[in-house]
């Protein structure tokens, strides 16, 4: 059977439109620190993953296409998979480091509160998990804002890009994180996709390790087969804008495109609609306990899952992956 395990840790809340007061289910994050017991996790919470060491863990509600948005027509697209697809397309593309999470019930002071999307926090405690080092040598962002180091190696890659030096581009972002992360927002449509949010970054510090960007907050993608682009933001921080120009990165996205979407490569519509269903999968049955406690917050518009959620989830991939 599955080895559990008891560990004293601090909450914090996340979000920022799902904190308001009508908005019941809020995101969460776990925190471990001295001041509440172990200074870090150490279990081996994803089974596809190599990393073992947390002192974070974030615990998603689901907020944008959930059965607990104001909006019918989101309520209507709920399905509780588009972040983590976009993070198993990431890895499926080749980016290691890209971030892992599975599904749990969560329970506060023994009240079931819902199925939680339990996944890393791509900050510089991950970067140096994944890539070695002390967590203080590297900085990361939360979208515009600081949340490791300064904004100081940030910038000064935003600047380097703006001379489009290829050389020296190339030691301050990685370039290849920056095609996938692009391709698949793309893909994707991301309609919230924000220059100051919906996005995380970390890199730099006193490591000097290249920037990588990470999917954080992607509940808006996938909502129609004919949409294209991203809203509002479809050139994040300018970068690409400036990168598009250099034959080499033309050449190296072209690259990336066909090994993705040609020849079986993971963004092949069977593939991508093959990642959608293994989650869809993993939920089949816990989604009835989600039904159950929030499938009628709403009163004007309840939703239940019933024997043919299943059913849904794949004519939906068939209309995003014809």
């Amino acid at each position: 059977g599955t080895v559990g395990f008891q560990i004293d840790a601090g909450a914090r809340m996340q979000g920022g439109a799902s904190r308001g007061v009508d908005h019941v289910k809020h995101s969460m994050s776990l925190r471990f620190r001295e001041d509440y017991g172990a200074s870090n996790l150490e279990f081996p919470l994803y089974e596809d993953s190599p990393v073992t060491t947390f002192n974070s863990i974030h615990l998603r509600a689901r907020y944008n296409n959930s059965w607990i948005h104001w909006s019918g027509e989101q309520r209507r697209r709920a399905s509780m998979i588009r972040e983590a697809w976009s993070r198993d397309a990431m890895l499926a593309s080749g980016d290691a480091i890209a971030g892992h999470g599975s599904y749990v019930h969560l329970y506060l002071n023994g009240i079931y509160w819902g199925v939680y999307e339990m996944h890393e926090r791509q900050d510089a405690s991950h970067m140096a998990e994944y890539l070695g080092g002390d967590s203080l040598e590297y900085d990361a962002r939360n979208a515009n804002s600081p949340v490791d180091g300064t904004r100081d190696s940030y910038d000064e890659m935003r600047t380097i890009v703006r001379s489009k030096d290829w050389e020296r581009i190339q030691q301050v972002l990685d370039i290849d994180n920056h095609i996938l992360f692009n391709i698949v927002q793309l893909y994707g449509g991301n309609q919230d996709l924000k220059s100051d949010g919906n996005w995380r970054a970390a890199g730099g510090g006193s490591a000097n390790a290249p920037w990588r960007y990470f999917m954080w907050d992607v509940e808006r993608i996938l909502e129609n087969p004919r949409q294209r682009g991203t809203q509002p933001v479809s050139d994040l921080d300018g970068l690409r804008g400036n990168l598009d120009d250099i034959e080499e990165y033309r050449i190296r996205f072209a690259d990336h495109i066909h090994r993705l979407l040609y020849n079986d490569g993971p963004l092949t519509p069977e593939n991508a609609a093959a990642l959608w269903m293994n989650r869809a999968e993993q939920l089949d049955l816990a989604i009835v306990a989600e039904s159950a406690r929030w499938g009628d917050t709403r009163q004007s518009q309840p939703f239940t899952r019933d024997d043919h959620w299943i059913d849904e989830q794949n004519r939906l991939m068939r209309d995003y992956f014809p």
